[in-house]
């Protein structure tokens, strides 16, 4: 596992990102989400939508994957083991 000399706000950002994507968000959304300019023409200078809504359900579809990752999957049963001296 990596260790880092220094932990930073755009550490957090970055690994959101990351893991957005393996949640299955997609790269619009989430460059939406984190507020990032889009550089394109009509994104530029005509698109004023604010996506709202779109950035809602993103944010909810994170939040549930976030909980399956945190949540045990199984529960798991326990088997009690004797020493080989019993």
């Amino acid at each position: 596992m990596k260790q880092f000399e220094r932990f930073t706000p755009r550490d957090i950002r970055r690994s959101a990102k990351t893991l957005m994507g393996e949640a299955g968000l997609s790269k619009e959304i989430r460059d939406r989400i984190q507020g990032h300019a889009f550089s394109d023409v009509s994104s530029k200078h005509y698109d004023r939508f604010d996506y709202r809504t779109e950035k809602q359900a993103a944010m909810k579809k994170w939040e549930r994957w976030l909980n399956q990752q945190i949540k045990p999957r199984k529960k798991a049963k326990v088997v009690r083991l004797r020493s080989a001296a019993s």
